[in-house]
């Protein structure tokens, strides 16, 4: 997906690294304006949970 302007931008999902904090194991997220955008298990059965969206008022519209 290419994004084109900012509005795309934030919508883009990042992969990011966190450390499982019950084995250490790196753990690939995705991130959308900070936030971790859907449930990831990791190996050792421990999981990083998604977070809620933070709404804007052109959201609510």
């Amino acid at each position: 997906m290419i994004a084109f302007g900012c509005e795309d931008r934030n919508r883009t999902p990042i992969p990011e690294d966190r450390i499982c904090p019950q084995c250490g194991r790196d753990i690939e997220v995705f991130l959308v304006k900070g936030r971790v955008i859907e449930d990831t298990p990791c190996a050792c059965g421990y999981v990083i949970r998604a977070e809620a969206p933070i709404l804007t008022a052109q959201d609510i519209q």
